[in-house]
């Protein structure tokens, strides 16, 4: 990986996300591609292993962070409106110099740091120790949103919810499968809701690929979407073009 680093061998891919209020684009996700030599493009899960196996997961997340505001930088100064760019990191970059390091990222690209979220996988989430999670409040305090993924795929209780203080949560694509169909799934997605009412965060469904899946996650006033249902993710140049026609 240190060699892929070098060779500037990975690429950032783009991921629009969108209102379910008035179908605006309402979010860019940023999510990592690499062509491994010899195993071929990796998945974002075995990306994520090889990474963490390797020792170089947080200088691979600092290197997501300062491209994908460097791609953010350029698609405002190509007149887009962008108003949120997800980046999905690790618990492993959560240390003291964190805030520091994204702030001068955002001032070196002249970007509003308020326009950026941060998404952490649930299952990492549950395993963040007290000093990290003082660093995700600091993150907060600073205007940067904090996002729940994969929720519903673990087994995240409502007592770890209290303790973490986030914005979103990304109910799992296998959810969202089932939605239509599975009377359960349903009264899952309905509860997720009504803990978002309590607690006070946002939703987000990933992996939609339906106009019926749509209908019944407005039904349950879900807040965003993505999915092949839109459009799947794209590098910066097709993403420039999709923007265009929106």
């Amino acid at each position: 990986m240190h060699e892929a680093l070098k060779n500037d061998e990975f690429e950032c891919v783009f991921l629009p996300q969108f209102s379910l209020k008035d179908d605006s684009l309402s979010a860019l996700e940023v999510l990592l591609r690499w062509e491994h030599p010899e195993k071929g493009l990796l998945e974002p899960g075995e990306l994520l292993v090889e990474a963490e196996n390797t020792g170089f997961i947080v200088a691979i997340g600092d290197w997501v962070i300062r491209k994908a505001c460097y791609y953010l930088k350029e698609l405002t100064s190509k007149g887009f409106v962008i108003p949120e760019l997800v980046i999905n990191i690790s618990i492993s970059q959560l240390d003291e110099n964190f805030l520091d390091f994204i702030s001068q990222v955002c001032d070196d690209e002249a970007i509003d740091i308020k326009t950026i979220a941060l998404d952490i996988n649930e299952s990492a989430m549950l395993k963040m120790s007290h000093h990290q999670i003082e660093v995700v409040q600091q993150l907060r305090d600073a205007g940067i949103k904090f996002q729940i993924d994969d929720f519903g795929k673990g087994n995240t209780s409502v007592s770890a919810l209290l303790d973490i203080e986030f914005d979103r949560v990304k109910m799992d694509a296998r959810l969202i499968n089932q939605l239509v169909d599975n009377v359960k799934v349903q009264k899952h997605c309905q509860m997720v809701h009504a803990m978002s009412e309590v607690l006070g965060f946002k939703i987000i469904a990933e992996g939609v690929e339906e106009q019926a899946q749509i209908n019944e996650l407005k039904n349950m006033q879900c807040d965003y979407a993505q999915g092949h249902y839109f459009t799947e993710a794209m590098g910066f140049d097709q993403l420039t073009k999709y923007i265009e026609k929106l």
